[in-house]
């Protein structure tokens, strides 16, 4: 049986992974699509800390919302929660403090994570090492999860950090979903849409997700495809409908988990009414984000109440 304080950073450990992960992907793909694009079309960094949550942490230590400013917050500022560097060290420090229920070889992962966290942030701010950085980052992590997958047994504690990586991966799918796509279907500049598919392919890129999209889509990077595949696509590890499923049925191996499953049920019911056709307006898309974020996080608070003793978070 798992202590539930143990349970709780395990769960909270992976969440922490995830998020620098996603992170990274997100300002990397940033960094690589504004290179592209003409100069009429702005690079608008703010839109980053939509996805992230993070304008008022930004606003309250930050004079200007340039590309150093934000990228600094993203990425190496250690005050910000969720920048890739705080976010990496919160995940170590949950896994030190319980680190014989882990494999010896994930461990040694996750410090080589850190002290490449360490190394490296700062540099990170740079563009021109950046995406190093950045790279480096995404591949530690996946690194460490063909470790987990591959040498840790599957008990409850790997089950509590499935259900974190479910959890937190689907939250931020959601949120890009949000910003970045609905961005492309509010008002724009002039012929902007005529770079609609290398923004929308930019989209996928942010997911890992355009090379498994071009495999399912008989046609380019379309608004109402890419919105299906990332919403619905249940074949896909980063779609919301997959990372649903990963969470369900990770509960369903759980004691005590009916009200987490009601959750779970709720946000997939919430997920199958979802139109792409009907979503191709920034403020439905918008709507239907903001419900897809709110079930994810009901779900969340069942799971801390049924399992941690409590439903305050850590953000």
């Amino acid at each position: 049986m798992l202590l539930s304080r143990v349970a709780e950073r395990l769960y909270w450990a992976a969440r922490y992974l995830e998020r620098a992960e996603g992170t990274a992907r997100i300002v990397r793909e940033h960094s690589n699509v504004i290179v592209d694009l003409p100069l009429t079309i702005p690079p608008d960094w703010g839109r980053l800390l939509g996805i992230t949550g993070g304008h008022e942490g930004f606003d309250e230590r930050y004079e200007t919302a340039d590309e150093a400013s934000i990228v600094s917050f993203l990425v190496a500022d250690p005050i910000n929660p969720g920048s890739v560097y705080s976010s990496i060290g919160h995940a170590r420090e949950n896994l030190r403090t319980c680190r014989d229920i882990l494999p010896a070889q994930a461990w040694n992962a996750v410090n080589d994570l850190y002290l490449a966290a360490v190394r490296g942030a700062a540099d990170g701010i740079q563009r021109r090492h950046r995406s190093r950085f950045l790279e480096k980052v995404i591949a530690e992590h996946q690194r460490l999860l063909g470790i987990l997958t591959t040498t840790m047994s599957r008990d409850e504690a790997y089950t509590m950090l499935r259900l974190g990586r479910h959890i937190e991966r689907g939250d931020m799918v959601t949120r890009v979903l949000d910003v970045r796509a609905g961005l492309l279907l509010g008002e724009r500049p002039d012929r902007a849409e005529l770079y609609d598919d290398l923004q929308w392919s930019s989209v996928l890129r942010s997911l890992s997700a355009l090379q498994m999209y071009n495999r399912r889509a008989a046609k380019g990077a379309g608004a109402v495809e890419v919105i299906r595949f990332i919403l619905g696509e249940g074949t896909f590890p980063r779609s919301v409908a997959y990372c649903l499923a990963g969470v369900q049925s990770s509960a369903r191996q759980l004691p005590v988990s009916e009200s987490v499953l009601a959750a779970c049920r709720s946000a997939l019911l919430e997920l199958s009414s979802s139109d792409p056709n009907a979503l191709l307006d920034a403020a439905q898309l918008h709507s239907k984000a903001d419900r897809l974020q709110i079930a994810i996080g009901s779900i969340s608070d069942r799971i801390a109440g049924a399992y941690f003793g409590h439903t305050a978070w850590p953000s």
